[in-house]
């Protein structure tokens, strides 16, 4: 089971009787896939402010080792795992624009 399956298991009866509505179903859907995309975005994020814990503290270990030739690897690999968890946290959640390559087909 997915994570947008479990969300839509988690729906109240009258949720899901709502959801049923012509014209309301397909908009449900698209709210429920872009909470489902937050929540894994979410979660991917705080599995690599792990990593990003750890890495800060082998630079406190490579600095106490005296291994200063390693620090600047340490370092640029700690910035872009920031980097890339701040675009996971700020990017548009389930969002595709008009013109886009990539393009999902919904089922009608």
């Amino acid at each position: 089971m997915n994570l947008l399956d479990n969300i839509k298991g988690e729906m109240s009866g009258i949720e899901k009787l709502v959801a049923k509505i012509p014209g309301y179903k397909g908009y449900k859907e698209k709210e429920l896939r872009r909470e489902a995309d937050k929540l894994l975005r979410e979660h991917i994020a705080n599995q690599l402010r792990t990593v990003k814990t750890q890495l800060d503290g082998l630079q406190v270990d490579l600095i106490g080792a005296g291994k200063i030739d390693l620090l600047d690897e340490a370092g640029s690999a700690a910035t872009q795992i920031q980097t890339f968890i701040d675009r996971l946290r700020t990017a548009s959640y389930g969002y595709a624009g008009l013109f886009d390559a990539a393009r999902i087909k919904e089922e009608i």
